[in-house]
C-alpha cells in the first residue's frame, strides 16, 4: 500500500535583495567618502587652476616692463589678487603696504631692494628694480599667502 504524500517543496532561494541594513551603512559610508574626495578634488583642482591663471596674469602685465612702470604692474597684480579677499588693501601704499604683504605671508618674502621697489618704485623714475627676481619674489608671495586656503586669486 502506498501513502497519499505530496513532493518536497523546497523553500524559494535566499534573495539578495534587500540587503542587511549592515549593506545599506555600508552603501551609504562608501557614497558619502567618495563625494567629499570628489568635492575635495574639485576645490584643489580649482584653486591650483586660478593660481596657475594668476602666474601667467603677472608674467603678461610685467612683460617689457621696466622701472616704475615695473613696480606699478606688480603691485597692481598684488592687489588683484587680494581684492576679492581684503579689499581695504586696495588703497595702501608705502610702508604700510609692505606692513600688509609682511603680515598675510607669515614670512618675510621680499628682499629689501625689491620690498623698496613695491613700496616705493611707482613713484619713483630712477627706481631699478631687477623684473625677475620681483616677479620671482611676487609670485613665491602669493604661494605662501593665505590665498590660496580661500580658493586663489579670482579674477572677476
Amino acid at each position: 500500500m502506498q501513502l497519499p504524500l505530496e513532493d518536497i517543496m523546497l523553500p524559494p532561494p535566499v534573495s539578495a535583495f534587500p540587503p542587511a541594513p549592515g549593506w545599506w551603512l555600508l552603501a551609504a559610508l562608501i557614497l558619502g567618502l567618495s563625494l567629499t574626495a570628489a568635492i575635495w578634488a574639485y576645490r584643489r583642482w580649482q584653486r591650483r587652476r586660478r593660481l596657475q591663471q594668476a602666474l601667467t596674469r603677472l608674467q603678461q602685465m610685467t612683460t617689457g616692463k621696466q622701472g616704475s612702470a615695473l613696480c606699478a604692474a606688480v603691485n597692481e597684480w598684488l592687489k588683484l589678487c587680494l581684492r576679492p579677499y581684503y579689499p581695504q588693501a586696495l588703497s595702501l601704499y608705502g610702508d604700510d603696504w609692505l606692513a600688509f604683504l609682511q603680515q598675510h605671508s607669515g614670512r618675510q618674502v621680499f628682499e629689501p631692494e625689491e620690498a623698496q621697489a613695491l613700496a616705493h618704485g611707482p613713484y619713483r623714475p630712477d627706481i631699478a628694480a631687477d623684473a625677475s627676481r620681483l616677479c620671482q619674489q611676487a609670485q613665491h608671495w602669493l604661494l605662501a599667502s593665505d590665498i590660496p586656503a580661500r580658493g586663489g586669486p579670482q579674477w572677476n
